[in-house]
């Protein structure tokens, strides 16, 4: 790996293009953890690394932790996993005592998006259409 990474520092050296390092590139725009939090009560999400041995690891069937265990990118994922584990066990919880996930519907003659939580009362989002 780090042959293929020096082969292609040298291309781009070569022509004449600078290798970009560590960029940040946020596809869901800045504050987009804030917004899920207030908009859904999503407690735990994270900036998760898109990384080329990220992908070739899943194509070829070894997960990335495992052949790169020490790695910070590593960390990231087993953090999701086990926060995956604690809304699971939420989830089942709420479930058992006679709640459940919210559903959300989107009706699209009244163009409102309902949301049925058992633990609440009925929430919508109405689209407002502009007069012309």
């Amino acid at each position: 790996q780090q042959q293929q990474q020096q082969q292609q520092t040298t291309a781009a050296k070569a022509s004449g293009k600078q290798p970009k390092q560590k960029e940040q590139i946020r596809i869901f725009g800045p504050g987009h953890k804030r917004r899920l939090s207030e908009q859904w009560g999503i407690e735990h999400s994270y900036s998760v690394p898109l990384l080329g041995k990220i992908a070739q690891n899943g194509d070829s069937g070894t997960p990335f932790v495992v052949s790169h265990p020490d790695s910070p990118q590593a960390d990231i994922y087993r953090q999701l996993a086990k926060s995956v584990v604690e809304e699971v066990a939420k989830i089942k919880e709420a479930k058992a005592q006679g709640g459940g996930r919210p559903v959300v519907k989107y009706d699209s003659g009244k163009h409102v998006l309902e949301i049925f939580d058992p633990k609440f009362v009925v929430s919508s989002i109405s689209e407002e259409k502009e007069e012309a």
